[in-house]
């Protein structure tokens, strides 16, 4: 079983005055190796945008992240997410997809492992939108598209098996073209092909960003386990 685990980040919130590795972004990475990110065979960052070629180090207890970018430029939050899925394509079994501005409990990435794919499109480990407050501990089966209006709300912490990965890498071109953001257009493939996901609760992981890169405004889990669970 070949793991990976990919970091999405963009150039667009890096100020002219930092160095190339943002905070939040080394934040993230550290945090990820504590989580235990080395139990996956491969770690990368992708970078919607141009950035240092060079693996980055995050931690002393990591081996280091390699890097992809997009050095033509950013290609829009949807096209990152497409970036991601085509590369990771046929190159894994699984990918444990982050953003870049997330907390991960300790012993996440075992648990994602352990748990797998359940035969599913997905598992998510962060909720925002789905499942109240207070919602019982349990892994909840929903349709590819959400259980909200909208559609499948947030991606920032997920398992996604092989032939997910193939079918979302099949219908790049079309999606790269939308202009939703990438959760609802993912989660709208998947109902297209009458696939489903699931959500473990509680969420292990963490949303710490202020602002949405789509614009959508500072969302986090409704049921995050805390920031000194152990999974």
């Amino acid at each position: 079983m070949i793991d990976a685990i990919s970091v999405l980040t963009c150039p667009f919130w890096l100020n002219p005055n930092d160095p190339p590795l943002s905070p939040r972004l080394k934040a993230t990475l550290e945090n990820l190796d504590r989580a235990g990110a080395d139990r996956a065979s491969d770690k990368v960052v992708f970078c919607d945008g141009p950035f240092p070629p060079d693996p980055i180090k995050a931690s002393t207890e990591g081996r280091p992240w390699r890097v992809v970018s997009n050095d033509k430029g950013p290609s829009g939050t949807t096209g990152g997410f497409w970036t991601v899925f085509e590369a990771m394509s046929g190159v894994c079994d699984r990918l444990m997809f982050f953003e870049d501005d997330v907390f991960v409990c300790k012993g996440t990435i075992k648990r994602m492992q352990d748990i797998g794919d359940l035969g599913l499109a997905l598992v998510r480990y962060y909720d925002t939108a789905e499942w109240p407050a207070g919602t019982p501990s349990g892994i909840y089966e929903s349709p590819g598209n959400g259980r909200c209006p909208l559609g499948l709300i947030g991606l920032q912490g997920v398992l996604i098996p092989s032939r997910t990965l193939a079918l979302l890498a099949a219908n790049g071109p079309k999606s790269r073209q939308s202009t939703r953001p990438a959760d609802l257009v993912l989660g709208d493939i998947l109902h297209a092909h009458g696939l489903r996901v699931a959500t473990h609760l509680p969420s292990l992981v963490q949303h710490e960003g202020v602002i949405s890169r789509t614009g959508a405004g500072p969302h986090t889990a409704l049921n995050f386990a805390g920031y000194d669970y152990e999974a």
